[in-house]
């Protein structure tokens, strides 16, 4: 099936999948096979698939960190004061923010 190509592989997906053949472009081929693939193992469109893996809440909460680099003095300055300057554990910490 491969061999025919991109135009011919969306082609197919069109008469089983026409959500995810309307999102998908001939030459990503990777995609297309994988949407044709998940119908021929499970009998479920990929867009079916995606939509109730959606609904699934996330297994984990999102952690966000940011980095300021305009307070921080040069590392060679860091390392030979012993990095008095810098707080490598969590000790140094607080909700707010660092102490």
């Amino acid at each position: 099936m491969r061999a025919e190509g991109g135009e011919a592989l969306l082609r197919e997906l069109h008469s089983v999948d026409p959500e995810a053949a309307a999102r998908l472009h001939p030459a990503d081929e990777k995609r297309i096979i994988r949407a044709l693939e998940v119908w021929q193992e499970t009998g479920r469109t990929i867009t079916e698939h995606n939509r109730e893996t959606q609904k699934i809440p996330p297994r984990y909460a999102p952690v966000w960190l940011g980095l300021d680099f305009t307070k921080t003095a040069p590392i060679s300055t860091r390392a030979s004061t012993g990095g008095s300057r810098s707080c490598w554990n969590r000790a140094c910490w607080t909700k707010s923010g660092r102490s």
